[in-house]
């Protein structure tokens, strides 16, 4: 019986394997005769012990050999300083080069350790989500030179939360590549971790890739319903943070008079459409097949949207209930509830829960 996610594993070690090496090399920690909890805290107690001795060598408590060793330095001030003051009458700093060249290489040892360090952690990350078993594989080979960008970028992140996205790019390109364009692994390079929260925030009101800001025409000339704009705003999505957003290419329509999307039934004999968040769904119903919904939106960018593949997140259930509460007042039997995606064409609303119009009682 094959492991969860085992061939995309597999596809994983092959990958790494030519492109990762030093102390980490994946080879080098063995899950053969070992439980699989024990690998892991070994792998785990590696990093940390590396991370410690990193610190200790910034600190002055180790030196990193040109033969790849540690030694203990001694505590006894006999480091000279970089700027030397010539003793007599007359002051003349000048720099001491020899030490200059020692910190020099010590610095250049830190940043291939810590590079190191990082490169590791994400690609246990990495394993970490494949493991889940949500992810599945197929036979196509990740291209060389997507996975050298990847590297280079990723050896570079040290903030746990970055480096959990970065794993799941990895995991992502592994499973399937073409997922993640440059263009993403571009913008993870520049992001940081507030603006990543940010991005995590928009996707919480995401619903088949779009903003959807309320149903259009409902109030006459005002398109946007006051209470998504209040519900986002309290989440920090302001305009200002919108339209930085929309700048760095992940939505679009922020500053223009409003962009709107329409939907027309699926079913010849009546109004059936289901408008799906993540693991969240909403269900409109209508007798006559003839009825579209027209709603103003804000849209994502191809940017965008695998951007928000790799956020942790559940829709805003305030914010769906809002927009079903808007195409319930538009005539519309409408149902929210968790979703269920059964293959490509088909899902399932889960524990449906009736949304009346506003003047029902």
């Amino acid at each position: 019986m094959s492991l969860p996610g085992e061939k995309a594993l597999m596809k994983l070690s092959d990958l790494v394997s030519d492109g990762i090496g030093g102390i980490f090399a994946p080879n080098q920690i063995k899950r053969i005769s070992k439980a699989e909890v024990d690998a892991e805290r070994d792998k785990m107690l590696m990093i940390a012990q590396t991370e410690q001795q990193v610190a200790d060598i910034k600190a002055g408590k180790l030196q990193y050999t040109e033969d790849r060793r540690l030694i203990s330095v001694s505590s006894e001030p006999n480091v000279e300083q970089l700027i030397n003051i010539k003793k007599g009458d007359k002051v003349e700093p000048y720099l001491n080069l020899e030490n200059l060249d020692k910190q020099s290489k010590t610095r250049k040892q830190i940043q291939a350790i810590q590079e190191e360090v990082n490169l590791t952690k994400t690609v246990f990350l990495a394993e970490k989500e494949l493991e889940s078993g949500k992810y599945e594989a197929n036979d196509d080979p990740v291209d060389p030179d997507w996975f050298t960008r990847w590297r280079d970028n990723a050896e570079k992140v040290s903030n746990n939360y970055l480096q959990t996205l970065w794993a799941k790019v990895l995991a992502g390109e592994v499973t399937t590549p073409g997922t993640y364009s440059l263009r993403t692994l571009d913008l993870l390079k520049s992001l940081s971790k507030n603006e990543a929260e940010l991005i995590s925030k928009l996707g919480e009101f995401i619903i088949d890739g779009r903003v959807i800001k309320g149903v259009k025409g409902l109030r006459g000339l005002g398109n946007d319903s006051e209470t998504v704009e209040k519900i986002m705003t309290e989440k920090g999505l302001h305009f200002s943070n919108l339209l930085y957003l929309q700048e760095i290419g992940i939505i679009s329509g922020v500053d223009s008079m409003g962009l709107t999307v329409e939907y027309s039934s699926l079913d010849p004999s009546s109004f059936v459409r289901a408008f799906t968040s993540k693991s969240s769904g909403l269900v409109a119903i209508h007798a006559d097949p003839n009825k579209n919904i027209v709603f103003n939106a804000l849209h994502s960018t191809r940017l965008g949207r695998e951007i928000f593949n790799l956020a942790d997140f559940d829709t805003d259930k305030e914010y769906l209930k809002a927009i079903a509460q808007e195409v319930a007042n538009i005539g519309f039997d409408v149902q929210i509830g968790g979703w269920l995606q059964l293959n490509e064409t088909r899902g399932k609303l889960l524990n449906p829960e009736a949304i009346l119009p506003n003047n029902s009682k």
